[in-house]
């Protein structure tokens, strides 16, 4: 296979994930708008399951923050 159908097949594999994934709730309009761009600049090298590994971390990271607001909005409550 030449190259380009090997990358065409691993972004529509990847395009096909993300519009699942944001069909399914997982996603928003603009975190699917983000990753389809970062799919086609060639951030997820080669496989989906980069992609996927990558959309969990992003989202701990944001409930990771999110947490720590609370916590900082209770102490400054508390004072």
């Amino acid at each position: 296979m030449s190259d380009k159908t090997i990358w065409t097949k691993t972004i529509r594999s990847m395009r096909n994930t993300l519009k699942e994934m944001k069909d399914e709730g997982e996603l928003s309009c603009e975190e699917y708008h983000d990753y389809r761009m970062k799919a086609k600049g060639n951030f997820f090298r080669r496989n989906v399951a980069f992609m996927k590994t990558h959309i969990e971390q992003e989202k701990a990271k944001k409930l990771r923050l999110e947490e720590l607001k609370s916590q900082a909005a209770a102490l400054k409550v508390e004072k």
